[in-house]
């Protein structure tokens, strides 16, 4: 059976640079991911997601504090079993922690609980009564804010 001639390249199928050297650098982290992950425990190997070389320190990436706590005890393993595949010598193993939570997630508004007038007018009588120059002062800029806030809040 004859394969059918596309009519249109993917973008893919040109040859280039930027791409290739992406493309290497990503096979390159997941040859020292592999070989880091074959020198630890299956459990904790489940659970070290990437792994990155930056200048002589080698970044291991995991999903939370726990796993990188154990692995922490495996960093002299990690150490000796990747300088074979690493190009540069890594002198330091630095695990780093990243959740699955990526962006800014906008957290839901709770509606503020302004006092009613009567209670910001006691704590403004109040505030004259005090003796500390910095508590009356304070306090009467409290005053001041909840009152505009109130003042805002009615329609």
């Amino acid at each position: 059976m004859k394969k059918k001639k596309l009519l249109f390249k993917t973008p893919l199928f040109y040859q280039n640079r930027v791409l290739a050297g992406f493309f290497g650098q990503l096979e390159y982290h997941n040859r020292i991911l592999q070989q880091v992950k074959s020198v630890l425990p299956e459990a904790l190997a489940k659970h070290t997601l990437h792994c990155l070389v930056n200048d002589k320190r080698l970044l291991v990436y995991t999903d939370a504090a726990v796993w990188a706590t154990q692995l922490r005890f495996y960093q002299a393993n990690i150490l000796a079993s990747t300088n074979n595949v690493v190009s540069s010598k890594v002198d330091t193993v630095q695990i780093k922690i990243i959740t699955e939570q990526t962006g800014v997630t906008l957290q839901p508004q709770v509606p503020v609980k302004i006092p009613s007038m009567a209670t910001i007018n006691v704590i403004q009588n109040d505030s004259l009564n005090v003796s500390d120059k910095h508590l009356q002062v304070s306090l009467q800029k409290l005053t001041s804010t909840l009152t505009r806030l109130a003042k805002d809040r009615k329609p």
